[in-house]
């Protein structure tokens, strides 16, 4: 099976994803695609900072991720300071070719469990990418995709036979993956 995700650094529910599909991978279960994509394009390229509102509208979100996790699963409950625009870190990301896997879930890991600001260049050196200047032309490719789907939400996939699943769905999904040997194993 192979599954198109599509996420954004900022998405709390697009980090999880990333995690799940690492192990996923791992357990060859399927073979994944990521592509970044960004659901707030309008951001200042310096981010915003976290006002009360926003932690309010984050801690939900976090507290919905925590009724999520799997048993082995941890997610920090940690705000960042700043939601950062996530172009600079696409741009990398994209960039990155044969190291996409690996340098997006240091973006993830640094953006959720490290607090780091992903939209500054000298993180994104300091994570092992190449901040490029120019987005490459992927990056819109993915980002018009994503659109056309119907309902951009993140994260999103889509597989093989055309199937599409939206937010929470992509995760109960990925879930399902993971589990689905242990559950074979103990019936």
């Amino acid at each position: 099976m192979h599954l198109v995700i599509y996420g954004d650094f900022n998405c709390p529910f697009s980090a999880l994803a990333s995690e799940r599909a690492a192990r996923v991978q791992a357990a060859r279960r399927a073979t994944v695609e990521w592509r970044a994509v960004q659901r707030l394009p309008d951001l200042p390229s310096s981010g915003r900072l976290i006002d009360s509102k926003l932690a309010a509208d984050l801690a939900e979100e976090l507290d919905r991720i925590d009724g999520l996790l799997l048993d082995d699963e941890r997610f920090p409950r940690r705000l960042p300071d700043v939601l950062p625009s996530t172009q600079p870190a696409t741009a990398a990301f994209a960039a990155a070719a044969d190291l996409r896997d690996t340098l997006r879930q240091l973006l993830f890991r640094a953006h959720w469990f490290d607090g780091l600001d992903i939209s500054d260049p000298t993180i994104l050196v300091r994570l092992g990418a190449r901040p490029a200047y120019e987005p490459p032309v992927v990056t819109v490719e993915w980002q018009r995709a994503w659109e056309g789907l119907g309902r951009p939400v993140t994260p999103m996939m889509t597989w093989s036979d055309g199937n599409i699943r939206h937010g929470v769905e992509v995760l109960d999904h990925l879930a399902e993956l993971l589990t689905f040997g242990t559950q074979r194993a103990a019936s």
